[in-house]
């Protein structure tokens, strides 16, 4: 469930948090920094990452050995473990944040009124409400990139200056991936710094074109980069992409040469910490909606040498009886 729930509010909290996590100084305009952009994204596959916690440790003795556990279960707690390294949170500080932030921005339009309020508040207080009006009408227009853009020209028209915003136009952009390759260009010859979570949130909303571009012309600086709560790289947030959107891609083999050209821009499709792994997220979830898409991908990794493990057996084990599950049986059998 925790996925599905950071599914829901990715989008959202990023366009709050580009937009508040400013330089501490003066009021009025200053500048956003990348450094300070929450690298939650999009991502869209119902991975449930959570491992059984179930109390069984209070019910054994204390010398009892650790019940065993199955090699899908130890890649999860691994994930979680991760992640509890990376956020220096625990699972459940995590899980307590995103319901929280959930409800503020789900809970209906009295819960959002009262969050947007208590945002614009903090704003004011801190840049004055001028300067807090025009932030809030970035974070409520986050999603539409030509909004986002006008909004922008028009508050540096008023203040006479420009450049401004261009660090919060270059992360909001790549974030809904919406931007375009000339805008990059032209955002960071002004000095815009390219977020760390680049490559992720482009292959979050599918946009291997722009990828490929950028990997061209070397600015792809941070290929391996990992959602920190998911435990994902690009190829986890592509497969989450194409699962739900396949109509986005002109055919199944487009899904396929997306892995090639992620690969070529230096993602690694084998994890190194130990946790799940594109395989597995390509392996989880199967269905008829999704399987055509997660073949090819499976096909794929498994022609970039990726190994089959016991963890992605037992998700194919789990599967229903049927063509799907035979069907990646014998792909299995083909690649061993």
């Amino acid at each position: 469930m925790r996925t599905i729930v950071l599914s829901l509010i990715a989008v959202a909290i990023v366009a709050v948090l580009a937009l508040r996590l400013y330089h501490d100084g003066e009021t009025g305009p200053q500048t956003p920094t990348t450094s300070q952009v929450s690298t939650t994204t999009t991502d869209s596959a119902g991975l449930d990452q959570q491992a059984d916690d179930s109390g069984q440790a209070d019910q054994a003795p204390s010398d009892a050995p650790p019940a065993a556990t199955s090699a899908l279960e130890q890649k999860q707690r691994q994930t979680e473990i991760n992640s509890e390294l990376v956020t220096g949170m625990t699972m459940d500080e995590i899980d307590e944040q995103i319901a929280d932030t959930s409800e503020s921005l789900y809970g209906g339009p009295d819960s959002l009124r009262e969050r947007l309020t208590q945002v614009h508040t903090e704003l004011a207080d801190q840049y004055g409400e001028e300067e807090a009006d025009f932030r809030l009408a970035l974070i409520i227009n986050a999603a539409d990139w030509e909004m986002m853009k006008s909004l922008v020209a028009n508050r540096e028209a008023i203040l006479g200056t420009s450049g401004l915003y261009d660090q919060v136009l270059l992360d909001t952009g790549i974030t809904n991936g919406q931007i375009s390759y000339e805008e990059i260009i032209a955002l960071t010859s002004t000095g815009s710094v390219l977020p760390e979570n680049m490559i992720y949130a482009l292959a979050s909303n599918g946009r291997i074109d722009l990828i490929e571009q950028l990997s061209q012309n070397n600015f792809v600086t941070n290929p391996n980069y990992e959602q920190p709560v998911l435990g994902r790289n690009a190829i986890g947030a592509l497969i989450s992409h194409a699962s739900y959107f396949p109509d986005s891609y002109e055919s199944t083999e487009a899904i396929g040469d997306a892995i090639d050209t992620l690969i070529g821009a230096g993602v690694v499709p084998i994890p190194s910490h130990g946790g799940l792994g594109p395989m597995d997220h390509a392996l989880t979830n199967v269905s008829d909606r999704n399987f055509e898409a997660r073949y090819t991908i499976v096909k794929k990794l498994l022609e970039h040498g990726v190994p089959f493990e016991q963890s992605h057996m037992e998700l194919i084990a789990s599967l229903p009886e049927g063509d799907n599950k035979d069907e990646l049986q014998q792909l299995l059998l083909e690649h061993m």
